[in-house]
């Protein structure tokens, strides 16, 4: 299996370049398609609810996506995509190749991450399967893109006067790990966009509810930290964003404000829950200049978040910000902090990227905690893809 993942990153990662996704017949139904990166990843200065300090880590990880779409007309795709990673972890494909510091490298499987069917027409889009979370999102703040859930998905997007409105919603079970899921969900937002040749802007406001089917001590139960798999949630999320379109290049700034209506109680069995059951809300406020899409160009951006410890579901949130959790899962939640981001374009589909993340937790994890947990992380991505 190692050598056969090897293979995978490696065709990817060193492979040229290329503008779009390939074709494999003179017919145009099969196409190639994926994604490379290279990462380097350094945190410190981490300490952990305990009061215990995390050691000093670097280390060199490495993801590759590898995808088959099947194209039988111009409303309807077959897709299936297969991608690195570790079988417990559903928030990251990411495999460490080298760590500097000495630490067990953890595991390094390779798993199918979206199989689904899709039709387009006149504005509408359904797809079943395993796909990425129907939503309009500008950051993974509150959903990783790397999670995938499996079960239906709508979309309509249709022009009212200068703009356009769009209602994405969703039916699916949630994914622990990459081959088990937990949980029942589904999710309904509608986006009014506009754009002219000046500027433009995006307001979405949606719900997202989840109501839990795990067992204690089940595999989902001993997988997702913090009490998740036994959890209901209701996040409604109201997102915003002013771009212009007649600079050099693109900025915009954007917010996100997101609150967890689920009613908890402070009897509740969990420990957790009964002790961040207020803890239901949090806000992003986000600036980007530029963007890495052509050769020389260039992006800078801001971001600072406020995400109390139940404003989302945090096993399914993004797992940049912090190092919280444990070597499978990452308890993204229960933070303050800042983001700085830079890169560059180098054409061909290829950038590079570089993020420093400055987070402290805004309480502690349990009544009983030493301390706060804090942490900051740096890191420099070299992204392909085709």
């Amino acid at each position: 299996m190692k050598k056969v993942l090897l293979a995978l990153a490696c065709a990817l990662i060193c492979a040229p370049p290329s503008n779009a996704e390939i074709a494999l017949d003179e017919n145009n139904l099969f196409f190639l398609y994926g994604d490379g990166r290279v990462r380097f990843e350094k945190d410190w200065d981490s300490y952990r609810s305990d009061g215990t300090q995390r050691s000093d880590r670097s280390r060199l990880r490495i993801r590759a996506r590898l995808g088959l779409r099947l194209k039988p007309t111009d409303w309807l795709k077959f897709d299936v995509r297969a991608r690195t990673g570790n079988d417990d972890q559903q928030q990251s494909g990411h495999i460490t190749v080298i760590d500097f510091n000495g630490n067990d490298r953890g595991a390094s499987d390779v798993n199918l991450d979206k199989w689904f069917a899709q039709v387009n027409w006149n504005g509408l889009i359904i797809w079943g399967g395993r796909n990425s979370f129907q939503t309009w999102k500008q950051n993974e703040l509150l959903w990783d893109d790397d999670v995938t859930p499996r079960g239906f998905g709508l979309a309509y997007k249709t022009k009212i006067g200068p703009g356009a409105l769009t209602w994405n919603s969703g039916i699916y079970e949630l994914p622990v790990g990459m081959r088990d899921y937990t949980g029942d969900a589904w999710n309904g937002q509608l986006v009014w966009e506009l754009d002219n040749n000046q500027y433009g802007y995006s307001i979405a406001g949606g719900v997202q509810r989840i109501k839990a089917d795990a067992k204690p001590g089940d595999y989902a139960d001993r997988t997702l930290l913090q009490g998740n798999a036994l959890r209901d949630y209701e996040n409604w999320a109201l997102r915003g964003q002013w771009r212009r379109n007649d600079l050099p290049q693109a900025f915009y700034i954007g917010f996100d404000y997101l609150y967890n209506n689920e009613n908890y109680v402070a009897d509740d069995p969990d420990e957790f829950t009964a002790f961040h059951r207020d803890d239901n809300e949090g806000w992003v406020v986000q600036s980007v200049y530029g963007d890495v899409k052509k050769r020389g160009n260039w992006m800078a951006g801001v971001a600072y978040a406020y995400i109390e410890a139940l404003a989302l579901h945090n096993s399914y949130a993004q797992d940049d910000w912090v190092r919280w959790g444990n070597s499978d899962q990452t308890t993204s939640s229960n933070f303050k902090g800042l983001e700085l981001t830079s890169g560059i374009g180098l054409g061909w589909n290829a950038n590079i990227i570089a993020r420093l993340f400055i987070v402290r937790a805004i309480d502690k994890e349990f009544p009983d905690s030493a301390r706060k947990q804090t942490g900051k992380r740096f890191r420099v991505d070299a992204n392909i893809s085709f």
